[in-house]
């Protein structure tokens, strides 16, 4: 097989894998990235805008329009000002987020996503 048929075979491949991920999601009102930015956030690895946007290597306005939309859904609250900087914006993740997160995650184990490669 030449490198231009398994590079085909990688992005077909690819693009199923995130088409099941964004059905999982979409059950929760969330597209995959909006879960991607959640679960850092929920698992406490990030707490700050500034510092998940650069992990992420994403831009500040895609950041920005999935936490407002995971503040609309109720999965996010910003916290704004801490005892070392007032204005540090902190984002809390919700009750609400942990639960859905938890039944992604349960679908998302589901998926014999490894298998097929």
């Amino acid at each position: 097989m030449n490198h231009i048929n398994m590079v085909d075979r990688w992005f077909i491949h690819q693009n199923k894998v995130l088409r099941e991920l964004e059905t999982i999601t979409g059950k929760q009102g969330i597209s995959f990235f909006q879960y991607e930015v959640l679960v850092h956030f929920v698992n406490e690895e990030f707490s700050t805008i500034s510092d998940l946007g650069e992990a992420l290597e994403i831009s500040k306005s895609s950041m920005s329009r999935a936490l407002k939309i995971l503040q609309s859904k109720k999965l996010i609250k910003k916290v704004y000002g801490t005892e070392e900087d007032q204005r540090r914006v902190v984002i809390v993740p919700t009750d609400e987020a942990k639960k859905a997160i938890e039944e992604i995650e349960l679908e998302i184990s589901k998926l014999n996503i490894a298998d097929e490669l």
